[in-house]
């Protein structure tokens, strides 16, 4: 089986937004997460609608269930959050939940929400991705002058504890992974 984000064409010659370095806070709007079976035949595991959108997909090590990031709206940049559903159930589970940290306090947060991304399964129930979280700004912003730095961030399953990994980062990460040692 094949899991990817299928996302209606919006423009004739088929283009579409997806995240990348220079604008990791968009997405094309009405992503769906499909899982592709070897025969040709589909299987939406989440079916949203526009303006939310699925982005990432990671499958866990054992294969049981695949991660995602949610964009809540595409194009325009409202936060997103990880998730995961497990794949013969359908059962969806909310990781994190838009909060920030208080590492600025007194100063303002953005309108937007927080970009929790790019999830990556490792092993032991940990799971790395990039956040905003702390508001940060970046020192590459991309295409919004005000963007805060994506830091590398650990949340431990089941406890749901997170943890920034890379404090330092602060001209923003995307799409980490495990290496095998």
């Amino acid at each position: 089986d094949i899991a990817y984000v299928r996302v209606p064409r919006r423009n004739a010659n088929g283009s579409a937004v997806w995240p990348d370095v220079a604008q990791p806070r968009r997405m094309e709007p009405g992503g769906d997460l499909v899982l592709l079976h070897p025969d040709g035949t589909e299987d939406v595991l989440v079916d949203v609608n526009a303006p939310q959108s699925v982005a990432d997909p990671q499958v866990s090590l054992d294969g049981e269930w695949i991660y995602y990031a949610l964009f809540y709206d595409g194009l325009n940049p409202k936060g997103a959050d990880l998730y995961k559903v497990h794949v013969r159930t359908k059962e969806i589970v909310r990781l994190t939940f838009q909060e920030w940290t208080p590492n600025r306090a007194g100063v303002p947060r953005p309108a937007w929400g927080v970009f929790n991304l790019g999830p990556a399964p490792g092993p032991k129930g940990k799971l790395i991705f990039v956040s905003d979280r702390n508001g940060f700004e970046a020192t590459n912003p991309g295409y919004a002058s005000n963007a805060l730095a994506l830091q590398l961030t650990a949340i431990e399953e089941p406890t749901g504890d997170i943890e920034t990994i890379a404090p330092m980062n602060l001209g923003s990460a995307l799409h980490p992974v495990w290496l095998k040692d």
